[in-house]
């Protein structure tokens, strides 16, 4: 009985394979690792080996850093509201803010420069200033997001109105 043809090629198929195979030679190895020096007698030889830590935050706070270290800016809480630049065109009102301001009065009798060290913010909304973030300024007040220590609230700083003599009600 005759073979078919495909079968007749069948062995040719294998020889080439095997041919194939034998003729792949194996990769030359690399270059051996440079040899450690060996230990003085008694004493032993110690190998550190550096471990990296990765972590993907996918929207995440990373559990590496410390809670406490912000080193972004001001608190909330230090913050006072010293004026606003108001536009009726969103984004546009301007916040002073400052820090240090506390015990510190302008224009008092006995009252340093060096004491105080007063520092100003000018903010827009969506800006940050340390923990607390700018949602909105209208004409009288400041809105605020603040995020302490993962716990996120919403404050809001009013203008205070001056009398008419110049003191504060």
């Amino acid at each position: 009985m005759p073979v078919p043809k495909p079968l007749r090629l069948l062995p040719l198929y294998w020889l080439a394979a095997a041919a194939g195979a034998l003729a792949q030679t194996p990769p030359a190895p690399g270059p051996a690792p440079p040899a450690l020096p060996a230990p003085p007698e008694g004493e032993v030889m110690l190998i550190f080996e550096r471990e990296i830590f990765e972590y993907p935050a996918g929207g995440r706070r990373d559990p590496f850093k410390s809670l406490g270290e912000q080193g972004l800016g001001p608190l909330f809480e230090e913050l006072t509201l010293q004026g606003i630049v108001y536009s009726p065109v969103p984004g546009q009102s301007l916040a002073l803010l400052a820090t240090g301001t506390k015990g510190c009065s302008q224009g008092a009798a006995g009252s340093s420069g060096a004491a105080c060290t007063a520092k100003t913010y000018r903010v827009r909304r969506g800006q940050m200033v340390g923990n607390a973030r700018v949602i909105d300024v209208a004409a009288d007040r400041v809105t605020f997001v603040v995020e302490t220590f993962g716990v996120v609230r919403q404050e809001v700083l009013e203008l205070k109105r001056r009398g008419a003599e110049g003191a504060e009600p």
